[in-house]
């Protein structure tokens, strides 16, 4: 668990039990110039952590790059194949609550437990992106502490779809 704030340049952190570290930094570990070794594979990382300290309150709504020439070898950007799914959108906070007694599911990150049941009900049909798309919409339909709302969000440079319906 982790607990996630902006710096004054608007730079994502962390904070865990053993200190303070950037979302870039650890992104940058698994790139292809450190670790060579997930070149060209998909890179997924889902993280339960406020972006900042904002609440979003509702809103009521009424009413390729292909390069020229052939050849048997090929550059890939630094950062393709990256995938970060976040419980919030920059700047604005992520919720969890208690665990209630005799409710195991009712307590936790609703965004990790609506992740978990889309994954485990949509996996045969749905590729990641469009899975965490659906978490994005029913999460955004939930209310939490007064009435508070929630977003989801996720960052891909992924270059194919991703299924899970072994």
């Amino acid at each position: 668990m982790a607990h996630g704030n902006l710096n004054n340049d608007q730079t994502w952190f962390l904070r865990t039990k053993d200190g303070k570290f950037y979302v870039k930094d650890l992104l940058e570990l698994f790139n292809p110039k450190n670790c060579p070794s997930l070149s060209n594979k998909p890179k997924l990382f889902i993280v339960q952590a406020c972006e900042g300290e904002k609440e979003d309150e509702g809103h009521l709504h009424r009413d390729g790059l292909e390069l020229d020439g052939p050849g048997d070898h090929y550059y890939i950007p630094t950062y393709a194949d990256f995938l970060l799914a976040k419980a919030s959108v920059q700047g604005y906070t992520a919720y969890r609550t208690l665990p209630v007694p005799g409710y195991p599911k009712l307590g936790g990150s609703q965004y990790i437990r609506t992740l978990c049941d889309v994954l485990e009900k949509e996996h045969k049909k749905e590729d990641l992106l469009g899975m965490l798309t659906l978490v994005g919409d029913r999460v955004a339909d939930y209310g939490n502490n007064g009435c508070k709302k929630q977003m989801p969000s996720f960052i891909s440079t992924l270059r194919r779809r991703i299924y899970f319906n072994v």
